[in-house]
């Protein structure tokens, strides 16, 4: 991976962690509010559970992001790169 590669890809991973960043603050989808119907309970349980799913795929898209950029600020991520697209 060419050092230009490299630099075009941490560009790409600042941008993700960024707007990870922001879109992981907003939480209020996960809040739990009392219903007046049963059936309006099990709806709002049911976006609860999709709206905390997807939280945590982008917390884990985050940390990921994030290891990534370390890896580059440490030199070591082109290794990896080749390797795990060795290994592939």
């Amino acid at each position: 991976m060419t050092e230009t590669e490299v630099n075009r890809f941490r560009a790409v991973l600042t941008a993700r962690v960024a707007e990870l960043g922001r879109v992981t603050r907003h939480r209020d989808a996960i809040t739990v509010e009392r219903c007046a119907h049963q059936l309006e309970e099990i709806q709002a349980a049911s976006q609860r559970t999709r709206a905390a799913c997807k939280l945590d795929r982008e917390f884990n898209q985050l940390r990921d992001a994030r290891a990534a950029l370390r890896h580059i600020q440490e030199g070591s991520f082109a290794a990896r790169f080749t390797a795990a697209i060795a290994s592939a």
